[in-house]
């Protein structure tokens, strides 16, 4: 009992010791902003592919100009390279006035991103009509596990359509982190006491 007692207490110490950080998907977010596109009054969205494994969507990120607003963004799938269902809606955002912003769409409940899966980041804003996405002005090898593909998708006419172009979107897709190996050592050493027993 005693040794038990120890070991669960490592474990809760090794768990604060070492906090995980969010694990990267796919994020563009060190490129060069060159320009923007206008989501004042228009829905922009653009495609991402996940790595091999399944993981918890923790939050989106982007970077958003222009004068204070709501904006919005979601989580759609894909058809033919272009945005199709809705399948989740992230916690808006409200902006504000100034110079571009990286901003923090959080998942306040549970979704899980499929593995090797294409899905689409749809920003949208409620209220002022000069914000702007801003973009890259070429398209580079995203950091993360998954991948991007150049240019966006614009929501216009009740349909969606490519928007050409050789860059990319200035964003960011994070998931929820797997354990920390501190704590998988530390659950090691339980099993290790009890087979001592």
């Amino acid at each position: 009992m005693r040794i038990e007692s120890t070991v669960f207490a490592a474990l809760a110490i090794a768990d604060v010791a070492v906090p995980a950080s969010a694990d990267v998907v796919v994020s563009t977010l060190g490129n060069s902003s060159s320009g923007g596109n206008h989501i004042g009054n228009s829905t922009w969205g653009a495609e991402f592919i996940t790595g091999d494994t399944a993981q918890d969507l923790a939050n989106a990120q982007a970077v958003i100009e222009g004068a204070s607003s709501q904006v919005n963004a979601y989580l759609y799938s894909d058809a033919a390279g272009l945005p199709d269902i809705e399948l989740f809606a992230f916690d808006s955002v409200a902006t504000s006035s100034g110079t571009p912003q990286t901003v923090t769409f959080n998942a306040s409940s549970l979704f899980t991103l499929e593995a090797n899966t294409t899905y689409h980041l749809v920003i949208n804003t409620t209220g002022s009509s000069t914000v702007f996405w801003r973009n890259s002005g070429s398209h580079s090898s995203p950091e993360g596990t998954g991948s991007t593909v150049a240019g966006q998708e614009i929501f216009g006419g009740g349909s969606w359509s490519h928007f050409f172009s050789t860059g990319s979107a200035l964003y960011a897709i994070n998931t929820v982190p797997a354990p920390g190996g501190a704590a998988v050592l530390a659950f090691a050493g339980v099993v290790a006491a009890r087979r001592r027993r």
